[in-house]
Formats: C-alpha cells, sequence, structure tokens
C-alpha cells in the first residue's frame, strides 16, 4: 500500500485552501467575503425608483417551456422623479415582464392583472444598494409575478 508523509499531505491541504478561493469557478460578482467564510447571493439593500410601466406589446410566444401558452410582454418605464445617471437610458429601453421564474406569463395572467398594449401599471425600478443580488429588478405593485394559477399548481 502506498501512503504520502504526514508532512506532504499538510503542505497540500494549505496550498489547496489558499489557492482555491483564488480559482473559484463562480464569478466574483456573486461571491462575498463574510467574517464566516464565503456568501452567495444576499442580503441586499435596494433603492426604489416609482414610476411607471407602459405595456408596449404582447405577443404570443410558441417556444415558451411552460405548461401554458406563453405571452411576451414588453414595457417601457417611466420614473416619477429624475434616475441616477448610471441607469437613466433605462427610461429609452424595452423590458420584458416575466414571471418570478423567468417564464412568460400567459393570457389568464394578462386578463387577471389588466395587462394590454397601451395600458399603464405602476412600477418600481429596483436598483442595488449593497449586496451582490440582481442590480435592477423591476416590481410592479398589485401584480404578483408567482402567481402560477396557470400552470395549475
Amino acid at each position: 500500500m502506498f501512503s504520502l508523509p504526514k508532512t506532504f499531505i499538510a503542505a497540500a491541504v494549505a496550498f489547496l485552501a489558499v489557492i482555491a478561493p483564488i480559482h473559484s469557478p463562480f464569478p466574483s460578482s456573486s461571491l462575498a467575503q463574510t467574517g464566516g467564510g464565503l456568501r452567495v447571493g444576499g442580503p441586499c439593500a435596494y433603492t426604489d425608483h416609482p414610476g411607471t410601466a407602459t405595456i408596449v406589446a404582447v405577443t404570443p410566444d410558441s417556444t415558451s417551456p411552460q405548461p401554458f401558452p406563453g405571452m411576451t410582454v414588453t414595457f417601457r418605464f417611466k420614473a416619477d422623479g429624475p434616475l441616477p445617471p448610471v441607469v437613466a437610458s433605462d427610461e429609452d429601453r424595452i423590458h420584458r415582464l416575466t414571471l418570478t421564474n423567468g417564464w412568460n406569463p400567459g393570457p389568464r395572467f394578462l386578463e387577471k392583472y389588466g395587462l394590454r398594449p397601451g395600458g399603464e401599471v405602476p412600477c418600481l425600478l429596483r436598483l442595488i444598494r449593497s449586496g451582490t443580488c440582481t442590480p435592477r429588478i423591476f416590481a410592479f405593485p398589485g401584480i404578483d409575478l408567482s402567481d402560477y394559477f396557470e400552470a395549475g399548481k
């Protein structure tokens, strides 16, 4: 039987403890050092910028993976007040509304929440202040983006 000297094993473990975090397969933006070690994700803090989302288009999407007909919903965001310069151009862009899990909403969801082309709904642009979560999130007060009733669950 082959055995390695204990000093070699100890040196190898020490080397890996130093080099492994440097060559981690995880992107540095998703990791944060804490007193207790590595932390992935939150907790995160956001600054909310209220505004209005205007629905630009609603089109069928036959390639959606969900168990109901998916609809691609696009919208424009208009803030009620000035936005920080880093995101001011978000008001000129077309954004996609998806359910929390990334699915496109279905036709009954759109009907339930009154989403139709030209319609306006309250919207929050949430910008990250601290943490390693998603840097920009659109939230829709009064619309439950985790409402999967069309999936039958």
